[in-house]
């Protein structure tokens, strides 16, 4: 009796001093690095791709202040557009324009190199006049639009600021555009020269929203908007008949 007695109570302290022992230390994780945050020429280099891979989209062009002419000779001042763009090159539009003392609305067609425009006089369709300039399929040629105008054109890119309307997030950048990207961006009716571009972007999808811009002419500046939307937008474009 007396030795179990003994055993039970070195039982006791030996249960009494491992209960005084700190826990053991748990074996940390690798370290798993943060994911970078992009760089503001990386981010407009990717919505440039993003802008690329869409089979269509909608694209509303408005300008005010300072002229730019659809013809050579000035007679008709472009207002406004409305755009529907179908991968590859294919796009259908409404085009406002001015002339001295009538607006006018015309309608105007892309597909690959040929384009129509309705004559404001009969409204039928008629291959674009070789003196007016108006290519509204150049801002998502692979050479000519999205991809060297958000990068290799691109300069003194930098994030602006940050809006949010309801649950919309926008980013917005600035960026100097190099010349020949003016025309690219108004569809041919801006002269080359380099311009300061804001570029408005969903940063959840890379979209680009928005671009806006101020080109001076002799008279006043001339400031554009162009808004996109639909992005994915299934539309079959044929030509007239």
């Amino acid at each position: 009796m007396k030795k179990f007695i003994t055993l039970l109570f070195i039982l006791l302290i030996t249960t009494a001093c491992r209960g005084n022992q700190p826990p053991p230390t748990p074996t940390p994780d690798p370290a798993i690095p943060p994911t970078p945050t992009p760089t503001p020429a990386e981010t407009l280099a990717q919505a440039a791709e993003v802008m690329l891979a869409l089979r269509g989209a909608q694209i509303e062009i408005s300008r005010t202040g300072g002229p730019a002419y659809l013809d050579a000779d000035g007679f008709l001042v472009f207002s406004s557009a409305t755009v529907v763009y179908a991968a590859p090159d294919r796009v259908q539009a409404r085009v406002k324009a001015l002339t001295s003392n009538t607006a006018l609305e015309l309608g105007f067609i892309a597909v690959g190199p040929d384009k129509w425009l309705t004559n404001p006089a009969t409204l039928a369709w008629e291959k674009l006049p070789d003196n007016i300039q108006l290519d509204l399929a150049l801002l998502f040629d692979e050479r000519e639009g999205w991809r060297p105008l958000l990068t290799r054109d691109a300069r003194d890119i930098q994030l602006v600021d940050v809006t949010v309307f309801g649950n919309i997030v926008r980013h917005q950048y600035r960026a100097t555009i190099a010349g020949e990207r003016a025309a690219a961006i108004t569809s041919g009716l801006v002269a080359p020269q380099d311009i300061a571009l804001d570029i408005f972007i969903d940063p959840a999808t890379l979209h680009v929203t928005q671009l806006q811009f101020t080109v001076p002419t002799p008279t006043e500046p001339s400031n554009w908007v162009l808004q996109f939307s639909q992005f994915g937008l299934e539309v079959e474009i044929i030509p007239p008949q």
